[in-house]
């Protein structure tokens, strides 16, 4: 390419600068968290990535460790999609061998090697795209990387090339300049003093025009030098806003504004939780029912019977049959209960079992099982069906076995006279059945016309609202609603179907974990368990961070000795191992000895500490309980959401506002009142509300005491969980909580 063409008569060049001045340069370093130091540079169209791997052992042959010195090891190459002629070899040839040791010449007069002997420093450098200046690229890439690696150097190292055109010198040369057929040199100087680290030239030049060539190299490694330096101070001001908490008056700011924002934010988060749990009876928040599964559908079945008069004369003897256990079977059973509660029941499925011998083609086994003694019987019949023992009952061995059990349906008939029906869900601990098979019975319902206990007749908020919280207050019992609720623990889908004769509001859920504020609609877990989140929220974000981050200050604050000794010093292990070990031993005393109340446990609380109690030693014991309380009603909201909000609804504000400082009477009376038993009787007196059957306070305290030893039966004869969830991890729990309060 001719002179002329390279510059202008008007002095510019092909890309419009002037003789001296250079390209763009753009460039960012820490852009591989991997290395130890990298970098990355634009200069023009020249892009350059350089890594820096050091101090280090040597490695490979230990003839190559220097006893007063570290080695610089560089290895330069360039993506085979660098240039516009795609490169076979991107490295290992004479020109990169070549260019690989310039850049080790370059930076041994540059970095302190002498400060790390007997080890090596690796400097990879990589040209991406080349467009002219590739050495002086590669120079100051590795300079920022070198920088960012935290090894210490003389100077900066910056390299730039020129060259000379019409007797006019040009610094920093593009690909056309290079190849333009003039002398060009490449130089690498440290700025501050002057010294040049390496220079090359590819061709001849007279002596007159080397000074000049020369000089305007040095002008260009100086303007560079300002360039790099603006980026690493730039890196070092991203470095320093990154380490917000590391330094100690913006961590001791953001240690007031926590606390200046500890209680607004615990309020709104519990608002707000409470809020979305109550919004969840709005339609926008519910998904309409549907059939997941095509095999549950009731259009490809035949939907006759016509004995159902003959139901109450049916005959009660029904023997059960051998049966070979080669298909998978579906479970109809109604309990026979004391008092002629429910013949009607037992008369339909002995009538049902007639009826159906009369049919030939079953997909499945059909078991008709008629039970004495209630949920015992079903218990026992399980055990027995599936070989286990799981509640030490003892049962006699079946005569026969159908297959394995899909699903199970309950009938009870409380009446002769049925005007609607009734679908229970609840298992034991709360378990659920697939949401499809409360969808059947709705659309079985809808297609032939059989009047229900109608969900939807009552539209609005309010019956909504009321049909949530009564499924919730059922599922957060952990008691079996039914015969069902048994089958749900050997995996079998399973549901009560309850005649009554007067209008009954009922809630279903769906998929194995949801609530329904009507049959016809569902909130998936999704949706409600946000209204959780907000809530352990508070335990989380709130509570936990703020006392961690007002331990830390104290500790800091010792450091500096800003703080008194006896203020900050640390708690022994007894101080915070002694009321764990205390309160958990009461929850099994609670658990053995059911006959102890709450009150008397509460009595003999707090636990008097041999010496005082430090201020650092009660924040301790609040930040193990509030971290407690949390993973506790984070695993139970998972298994059981209804039980896990409730508690939560209780128990959070305890434990965000509890502190040795508070009035202690107030405080003591609150946490009486969201104490785990006074929220089951607040329970008890709400489900009753929600049932429109009001009760005086002595019916309500006699259902309580009822409840209580409801829970204590059915996790001693059918492994109920809820009370040693109360007892044994709830209760404990709220112990340490008190403790805090008397913390002395």
């Amino acid at each position: 390419m001719a002179g002329l063409e390279l510059l202008s008569d008007q002095g510019y060049r092909l890309d419009g600068r002037k003789p001296s001045e250079l390209r763009k340069v753009q460039a960012r370093m820490g852009v591989f968290a991997q290395a130890d130091g990298s970098a990355y540079i634009e200069q023009g169209n020249t892009k350059a990535l350089a890594v820096v791997y050091g101090p280090h052992e040597v490695r490979g042959s230990r003839s190559k460790t220097l006893h007063d010195r570290a080695v610089i090891n560089c290895q330069y190459s360039m993506a085979t999609f660098s240039t516009a002629d795609r490169k076979r070899r991107p490295h290992g040839d004479r020109k990169s061998s070549e260019m690989s040791l310039h850049l080790k010449q370059t930076f041994e007069a540059a970095v302190l090697t002498q400060l790390y002997p007997r080890s090596q420093i690796d400097i990879y450098v990589k040209i991406l795209q080349s467009d002219g200046g590739n050495y002086s690229a590669c120079v100051n890439a590795a300079t920022l990387a070198v920088i960012d690696a935290g090894i210490p150097m003389r100077d900066y190292v910056c390299a730039c090339t020129a060259g000379f055109v019409e007797d006019t010198p040009l610094a920093d040369l593009c690909h056309a300049e290079e190849s333009g057929g003039g002398t060009s040199l490449a130089l690498a100087l440290l700025p501050r003093g002057g010294q040049i680290a390496l220079l090359q030239m590819d061709a001849r030049l007279h002596q007159d025009h080397l000074d000049g060539l020369i000089e305007a190299a040095m002008k260009a490694c100086k303007d560079l030098s300002n360039v790099l330096d603006t980026v690493v101070r730039q890196h070092l001001q991203e470095v320093k806003d990154m380490g917000l908490l590391s330094d100690p008056n913006r961590r001791r700011a953001l240690t007031n504004l926590l606390t200046r924002l500890n209680t607004p934010l615990c309020v709104v988060c519990y608002v707000a939780g409470l809020a979305w749990f109550m919004g969840l009876a709005f339609e926008p928040f519910t998904l309409r029912t549907y059939m997941s599964e095509n095999a549950m559908g009731s259009t490809m079945v035949e939907e006759k019977f016509g004995s159902g008069e003959r139901a109450l004369a049916t005959g009660r003897e029904f023997a059960a049959h051998k049966k070979r256990a080669e298909t998978e079977a579906l479970v109809l059973t109604a309990p026979c209960s004391p008092g002629n509660r429910n013949n009607q029941a037992v008369g339909l499925l002995l009538d049902l079992a007639q009826y159906f011998r009369g049919q030939i083609y079953w997909a499945k086994d059909i078991i008709f099982l008629v039970n004495e003694h209630d949920l015992i019987g079903i218990q026992s019949w399980l055990e027995g069906y599936h070989h286990t023992n799981t509640t030490g009952m003892s049962w006699t061995p079946l005569h026969g076995r159908a297959g394995s059990i899909q699903a199970a349906l309950s009938l009870e008939l409380s009446t002769d006279v049925i005007t609607s029906l009734d679908l229970v869900l609840e298992g034991l601990n709360g378990q659920l059945p697939n949401l499809d098979l409360a969808n059947l019975f709705y659309a079985f319902c809808q297609k032939i016309g059989l009047q229900r206990d109608d969900w939807d007749s009552s539209s609005g908020y309010n019956h909504a609202v009321q049909t949530m919280l009564l499924m919730v207050l059922k599922q957060a019992s952990g008691r079996p609603w039914g015969d069902h609720g048994l089958f749900l623990r050997y995996h079998i889908e399973a549901a009560s179907l309850r005649g009554v004769n007067s209008f009954r509001s009922y809630k279903t859920d769906s998929y194995f974990f949801y609530l329904l504020p009507s049959l016809s609609r569902f909130v998936s877990i999704g949706y409600y368990m946000p209204a959780f989140g907000l809530l352990a929220l508070i335990l989380l974000l709130r509570q936990a961070l703020d006392l961690w981050v007002q331990l830390g200050t104290q500790a800091t604050g010792m450091e500096d000795g800003l703080v008194e000794a006896e203020q900050v010093s640390s708690p022994g292990i007894l101080s915070v191992l002694t009321p764990l070990v205390i309160c958990h031993l009461t929850g099994v005393a609670l658990y053995t000895l059911p006959i102890l109340s709450q009150e008397m446990a509460v009595e003999h609380f707090p636990v008097v500490l041999s010496g005082e109690g430090t201020e650092q030693g009660w924040r301790v014991l609040k930040l193990v309980a509030v971290l407690y309380m949390a993973v506790l009603l984070g695993c139970t909201a998972l298994i059981n959401f209804s039980l896990g909000f409730i508690l939560a609804l209780t128990l959070v504000p305890v434990a965000a506002s509890i502190t040795p400082h508070v009035p202690r009477a107030l405080f003591a009376f609150m946490m009486v009142i969201l104490s785990p038993g006074c929220t089951l009787l607040f329970c008890v007196f709400m489900y009753q509300e929600l049932l429109e059957t009001p009760v005086t306070l002595l019916e309500g305290w006699n259902l309580f005491l009822s409840v209580i030893s409801q829970g204590i039966l059915d996790h001693s004869l059918y492994g109920s969980l809820v009370y040693p969830l109360l007892s044994l991890l709830v209760y404990p729990c709220w112990l340490l909580l008190w403790n805090i309060l008397f913390w002395r």
